[in-house]
């Protein structure tokens, strides 16, 4: 195992075969997508933000989607701010919103099926609370690896049993190889989940040629 970050997202180099596929929910500046592609990965990269294009590599597709853990959910509202920090779903209009307007969903599940990925090699999930219902609705073996910002800090945790929950229901076959309640760093002080990384066990990966 082999433990690297890239933009604040833990990931095991070890576990990305040339050629796979991973997938980016929550984009916006495509840092995590390029370095994917950079290593030899077809990338999928959602993005609800309309202002947000993406020009580059041939391995990346870009959607202007939000991802919901909810199959057949097809659209929802999303506010946002200008500098796209904080931008996320909701069911009203939050006060100060510089924009707010409808988007396109699709589950993980929709994904997979319209890209013929049989289980991705990895999924980053940075999608200001909506990685809770994602990950509550998971196909169960639907990614080799997740890597995860949560957003605690923010009061979004659906309830207090939430995780031991999710470890014990939906992501009861994968390890949890990091998930610690720390501080972002130095100069930032709250705490949070900042980067979970939670992998499959090898009896349910796929292999290449499956």
């Amino acid at each position: 195992m082999t433990i690297v970050t890239c933009d604040g997202h833990s990931y095991d180099e070890e576990l990305l075969p040339e050629g796979g596929w991973a997938l980016d929910v929550g984009a916006r500046c495509f840092k995590f997508s390029n370095h994917m592609a950079r290593m030899g990965m077809h990338v999928i990269a959602l993005e609800p933000d309309r202002s947000v294009e993406y020009e580059g590599s041939r391995d990346i597709r870009m959607l202007n989607l939000a991802m919901v853990g909810t199959p057949g959910f097809s659209d929802a509202m999303y506010a946002g701010w200008g500098d796209g920090s904080g931008n996320h779903l909701t069911g009203e209009r939050p006060e100060h919103a510089e924009t707010y307007y409808s988007v396109p969903c699709l589950s993980i599940g929709s994904v997979m099926a319209s890209h013929r990925v049989k289980q991705f090699d990895i999924v980053k999930l940075d999608c200001e609370g909506s990685e809770y219902d994602i990950l509550w609705n998971w196909p169960r073996h639907a990614a080799v690896q997740i890597s995860v910002e949560f957003h605690d800090f923010l009061g979004l945790r659906p309830r207090d049993s939430f995780y031991d929950e999710l470890f014990a229901g939906p992501l009861r076959d994968y390890e949890i190889v990091r998930h610690e309640w720390r501080p972002l760093c130095a100069e930032n002080p709250v705490m949070n989940y900042w980067d979970s990384l939670f992998i499959l066990r090898p009896e349910f990966r796929r292999t290449p040629s499956a």
